[in-house]
């Protein structure tokens, strides 16, 4: 071997460890958050055409040179066509989301906003060029949400953030929960969002009193003070559970992402509350006190009553927890990160040898002449 190869042997090594180090570590800090948002206003596009008057050329065979090889020349033709603009929906947030949603949920929209969407012509003309021009003409309907938290309707969307809590065992140490464990005491799990971009706020509490209007009042709670204050809430009901299960869900969440507030309630067959267990990496503690003493004052839970208490809680009081706060936290390599760096080490190490040995340097002819 050449001298040279040893140091591309070493370097190649070094790289390998640091980038399967570094993934290792993205996917165990990898972690998913929900933000929240409200529509502000609704459009329908009306489906148009318009004539593209183009023309396009292309190389055809014109002859041959003197040494019988085919000569191309430019041939131009008319290439004029019509393009179809298909009719679309889309909402608009009041943080700028763009999103583009059915023509089914749109009319439920505008029924929920109570509007008479209003006509907007597009002036499609602009958009044409020389020679083109509009077949069918198709211009913009929309509504936009009167500001009333019962006419809110939210817009959640994922974004993921790095997590060192999760996965790290020098300080948070929250114990791991089993599938035996997460189905024997009925834990949740994230929902998922729907094609209409919303998602439950309330787990658990199907047939409770005033169930939808608690619904309607959280979503305003997330999609309000979501992007002010960076703020998720989620209520989980447990029926027949001990504290315990909730001090479980904790763990299962890993106390929760950074921007969210979980109440875990306990209630008995007749509503009646037994318990409430909040949770939040929130340094505001008097929130988590004072939502807990609202509920377990309550003899039956009054889910209504409790959104409403907590829309002005928050507003004063939440904080959101700076993940950087963790940055000082190590993150250990899962095991698969070890064995896959391993066996990638194996291989490399001996493909490199083979060539390394069949090639044409070596110590004395290292440059390979």
């Amino acid at each position: 071997m050449a001298w040279w190869e040893y140091l591309v042997h070493f370097g190649i090594a070094v790289v390998l460890i640091i980038i399967m180090k570094v993934i290792g570590e993205k996917s165990q800090t990898r972690d998913t958050e929900y933000w929240g948002d409200l529509i502000q206003r609704i459009e329908y596009y009306e489906a148009y055409s318009m004539w593209d008057n183009e023309t396009c050329s292309r190389q055809v065979a014109c002859g041959t040179d003197k040494d019988g090889n085919t000569e191309y020349c430019t041939e131009y033709y008319d290439c004029s066509h019509m393009d179809y603009y298909p009719a679309h929906w889309e909402i608009i947030t009041v943080s700028g989301w763009h999103l583009s949603i059915s023509q089914s949920y749109y009319q439920h929209l505008v029924s929920k906003f109570k509007a008479i969407p209003k006509f907007y012509e597009m002036n499609r003309e602009k958009e044409c060029g020389f020679g083109d021009y509009i077949v069918d003409d198709g211009d913009m309907y929309y509504a936009e949400w009167p500001k009333t938290a019962e006419t809110s309707q939210l817009v959640a969307r994922t974004h993921i953030y790095e997590n060192k809590v999760q996965c790290s065992r020098s300080v948070f140490n929250y114990q791991n929960v089993s599938e035996e464990e997460v189905k024997e005491y009925e834990l949740y799990d994230y929902p998922k969002i729907d094609k209409n971009y919303d998602v439950a706020t309330i787990l658990g509490g199907d047939n409770l009193p005033g169930l939808v209007q608690a619904e309607q009042k959280l979503k305003f709670i997330n999609g309000s003070l979501g992007p002010q204050k960076q703020l998720r809430v989620w209520i989980l009901i447990f029926r027949n559970k001990s504290l315990s299960t909730a001090k479980l869900q904790e763990a299962y969440w890993k106390n929760g992402n950074k921007n969210e507030f979980v109440i875990t309630i306990g209630l008995n067959n007749l509503n009646e509350v037994q318990w409430c267990y909040p949770f939040s990496w929130t340094e505001v503690q008097e929130l988590k006190i004072n939502t807990r003493d609202f509920v377990v004052d309550q003899k039956n839970l009054d889910l209504v009553g409790l959104s409403a208490f907590l829309y002005p809680e928050f507003q004063k009081k939440w904080i959101r927890k700076q993940f950087k706060d963790f940055s000082y936290l190590t993150v250990e390599p899962p095991l698969w990160g070890l064995i896959v760096a391993f066996i990638l080490q194996i291989l490399f190490n001996v493909f490199y040898a083979i060539w390394a040995v069949k090639n044409e340097f070596n110590a004395h002819n290292p440059q390979g002449n």
